[in-house]
């Protein structure tokens, strides 16, 4: 573990210390947060970036209490948190003592596991010994060994004194601090020192050889935990107190998917990488969520919510992977009856929200295909070059004749995939270049000037081409701009219309580079969580929200979590090495600043449409524009560029799609912030949709 994200407290300072001397010698990197909310969404952030565990450290009280969102996220994604929550000793809980609530279990069903260190009176071998298991024992099931991956709570007792005595190091958490003394004589300490990953070494700092695997870390005594998805190599020390699980085999993709049947897949956020490329191999078309980073898979139909009402009643088999949740069409399409569904499940409570699954498995299996031994998962990681255009990221060394741009003939229009293919270029031509995508009124009839929105605006082609605002900026233009941009910046999008936006105008080239927020698609901790990206990664990020998706995490706009004048915590040759997905030019870690600061280098974007518009598109569209007003938009009355700079941060107003495209054009250092006000979208959203059942049938109409 090398990402620690601490909450100042007073019960919880033995762990405040242990990390300042962890910190000091670069084993560890501590990001400090005033607000315990916004620390535990910067954990998910931060788990996102590479899977290996992240610790948040808080205090007792209500502290604990404020992880509770960022831990329900943390379990729908499987990413694995370690919650470090102190607390008073067993004595002084249910008598009415000062910050002591009841949490030992205090997230319930929101953690895997959940377990507490008691306070000791003292700390001989065998007590440590027992802390050391323990705190492996939550970090194994924080990685899913022989179970379910996710996050898991430590409730940890501290008595007083909370201080440590002169000259002591610090022990592990649990421990009391203050009881070592030093050994003057021999220049030793007779106290456990803490690991480089939170871990104990023995006394006077000897090491054991064993190899690192999670929070115990290479340093660390005791039992090795291997996660099931680990691979021991050779040379790895394996004790005969090791406990190892190997990886399970998943049956073979022609073993389940039956051929001859037309097979679509459906890929949402987390989706299994193997699965994407098999499909791909197979010519077989893929819809996929903008998270899902299967949008470089060759078989991507983009424009997926378009696409599936005119063409799902003609599937009769579907995949399912990862956690589809973005639209209603995908939802109906996985809800309908004579259908064969097979669920490829990650998760406990895998996506079958009408329990209609042929078939559930935890994965599948496929080497069909493969020149050589290389993992499918390194193939969905796309060549994005500098001038942005498109590479197919899978199987791009096999011939699969359904590839593009190779000279072959264009595919036969008749075939299933060809089929998806007409349809999502039929939709290019309404949403592309050559057609103003802020006007449909060109090709779709629009309803008279008079006609009146939710909101009390006009649905005429004023209102699409966003002539009350002063530019031609739109959800639609604006996520596509950013969507476009070719650099090396991660993307993060924010839960309600933003990612929506996109999920509606992503087209080639895919990105395998999208992060999100998914597991309950809540509007929390946005900000938080892409800090956490861009600093546990190393990589620039570009986050885009909504207003009321910014409003909700205002707080983070103050944190400084980061460590002024440090360097980036880098992995040793032998240690796990995050798995992020970079592409050329990217930076190898955060840049710092003239000041010294060690900051993350984050944009955020605000797609400012006056508060929850979402509810517009929804049954809640028919309401009185007074209700809907005041009940479900409640617009945020907050100006974005004025909070951000009151929080430090640089800020500009954005008014036209120019000036977004020059801003994006820009390198993203430091911390900074574009303001977007653009109309309410439900009406352009409206006008699209019904273009695009018109021209898409048309084209169904010359093929069948």
């Amino acid at each position: 573990m090398r990402w620690v994200a601490y909450c100042p407290g007073s019960r919880d300072a033995p762990f405040g210390y242990a990390l300042a001397s962890l910190e000091r010698e670069g084993r560890v990197r501590a990001a400090i947060f005033s607000d315990e909310r916004s620390a535990g969404f910067w954990a998910v952030g931060a788990a996102k970036a590479h899977g290996e565990p992240v610790a948040i450290v808080t205090t007792s009280g209500t502290a604990a209490a404020e992880l509770h969102p960022a831990l329900e996220e943390a379990w729908f994604q499987s990413l694995p948190i370690v919650a470090l929550t102190a607390d008073r000793p067993h004595e002084l809980r249910g008598v009415g003592a000062s910050q002591t609530t009841h949490q030992v279990g205090i997230f319930g069903r929101s953690v895997v596991a959940n377990d507490e260190l008691p306070a000791e009176f003292s700390y001989d071998d065998g007590v440590l010994a027992r802390v050391r298991g323990r705190v492996r024992r939550m970090v194994a099931a924080s990685r899913g060994f022989l179970g379910q991956a996710g996050p898991v709570h430590l409730n940890v007792a501290f008595r007083e004194p909370l201080v440590p005595a002169v000259g002591a190091v610090v022990p592990v958490a649990g421990a009391m601090v203050g009881t070592a003394r030093a050994n003057v004589d021999s220049g030793e300490s007779e106290s456990q020192q803490v690991s480089s990953s939170g871990g104990v070494l023995s006394s006077g700092g000897s090491t054991s050889e064993s190899p690192s695997y999670g929070l115990m870390g290479a340093d660390s005594p005791g039992a090795q935990v291997v996660r099931p998805s680990s691979v021991v190599q050779p040379s790895s020390v394996v004790r005969p107190s090791s406990v190892i699980a190997s990886r399970a085999r998943h049956p073979m993709w022609d073993e389940v998917v039956l051929g001859g049947l037309r097979t679509l897949v459906v890929a949402g956020d987390g989706a299994d990488s193997e699965v994407v490329a098999a499909a791909a191999r197979r010519g077989v078309p893929i819809i996929a969520e903008p998270s899902s980073n299967a949008t470089v898979a060759q078989t991507w139909i983009p424009y997926e919510q378009w696409v599936v009402p005119q063409l799902g009643e003609r599937v009769e088999q579907i995949v399912v992977t990862g956690r589809p949740t973005l639209s209603r069409p995908i939802t109906q399409l996985l809800g309908r009856s004579r259908i064969r569904k097979i669920v490829v499940a990650t998760h406990p409570e895998w996506v079958d929200v009408h329990e209609t699954a042929d078939v559930v498995v935890a994965g599948l299996s496929d080497d069909t295909g493969l020149v050589d031994g290389s993992a499918a998962s390194e193939r969905l990681i796309p060549d994005r070059s500098v001038n942005g255009k498109d590479t197919p990221g899978i199987v791009q060394r096999c011939d699969l004749g359904v590839a593009e741009g190779r000279g072959s003939a264009a595919p036969d229009a008749n075939s299933w995939l060809g089929v998806w293919r007409a349809a999502a270029a039929a939709i290019d031509e309404i949403l592309g270049e050559s057609v103003d995508m802020t006007d449909l009124s060109a090709v779709v009839h629009l309803p008279a000037s008079g006609a009146q929105t939710v909101s009390g605006e006009p649905m005429g082609s004023a209102a699409l081409s966003g002539d009350h605002t002063s530019g031609d900026l739109t959800l639609l233009s604006a996520c596509r701009a950013v969507w476009r941009q070719s650099d090396a910046a991660l993307l993060w999008l924010g839960a309600s219309n933003t990612v929506r936006g996109f999920d509606l105008v992503a087209n080639r080239p895919g990105r395998a580079d999208v992060y999100s927020n998914r597991g309950l698609a809540g509007i929390d901790g946005t900000i938080a969580s892409a800090l956490g990206l861009g600093m546990a990664s190393g990589n620039p990020v570009r986050a885009v929200m909504g207003d009321m998706t910014f409003a909700y995490d205002l707080s983070s706009l103050a944190q400084r979590p980061e460590l002024p004048g440090a360097a980036p915590v880098t992995f040793g040759e032998s240690e796990s090495t995050p798995q992020v997905v970079r592409t050329p030019g990217v930076h190898d870690a955060p840049q710092t600043t003239t000041s010294g600061d060690f900051a993350p280098n984050v944009q955020v974007i605000v797609l400012d449409d006056g508060g929850g518009s979402i509810f517009a598109s929804l049954e809640h569209r028919d309401a009185e524009p007074a209700v809907y007003e005041r009940f479900f938009a409640a617009a945020p009355q907050v100006d974005p560029v004025a909070a951000a700079r009151a929080c430090g941060w640089e800020a500009q107003k954005i008014e036209t799609l120019a000036e977004l495209r020059e801003a994006l054009a820009a390198p993203i250092e430091g911390r900074s912030l574009l303001h977007l006000k653009i109309p309410r979208p439900s009406a352009q959203l409206d006008a699209a949709r019904a273009a695009a059942t018109t021209v898409i049938a048309e084209d169904l109409s010359q093929i069948s």
